[in-house]
């Protein structure tokens, strides 16, 4: 082999890691919902709590709640009420497991929805859908639904 043919033979293996690498770091839309299902489920302990919470800002979206048969919204500037009343529902599970069941992830231009039934450590089940609007490259959820 001659040092021609063996250089471009490196360039071109260079070239082939740099795009492998490229695309193992491009995170589609899709992943991100899916990263969002797997945030609210698992162990659950407080930094676990607040990756979930990354996923809400009323600055750019609303959040309408909709859990056991009660109804909340909360606008601009409620983030921090959000988390609290998130921690206080969760209390009762920390240093358990929400096991992840089933989910379904589906895109709808910049809107998609996120469907997740968990395992509590009681064994029920619960069921939970999501609306989520993308703002830039996040995804902000507006809704969610507890059954």
């Amino acid at each position: 082999m001659n040092k021609i043919t063996l250089r471009v033979g490196v360039v071109l293996a260079t070239l082939l890691g740099i795009v492998a690498v490229a695309d193992a770091l491009v995170v589609t839309d899709e992943e991100k919902l899916e990263a969002f299902a797997y945030s609210i489920s698992g162990d659950v302990e407080v930094d676990r709590i607040d990756d979930a919470l990354r996923y809400v800002s009323t600055l750019h979206e609303g959040l309408q709640v909709d859990a056991l048969g009660e109804r909340d919204f909360y606008d601009e500037g409620e983030d921090a009420e959000i988390g609290a009343r998130a921690r206080e529902a969760l209390t009762p599970y920390l240093g358990h497991e929400l096991e992840l069941v089933q989910h379904s992830v589906t895109l709808e231009g910049d809107e998609g929805h996120v469907a997740v039934r968990v395992r509590t450590p009681d064994r029920r089940l619960i069921d939970a859908r999501f609306t989520l609007y993308k703002h830039g490259e996040r995804w902000i959820v507006a809704e969610a639904t507890l059954r």
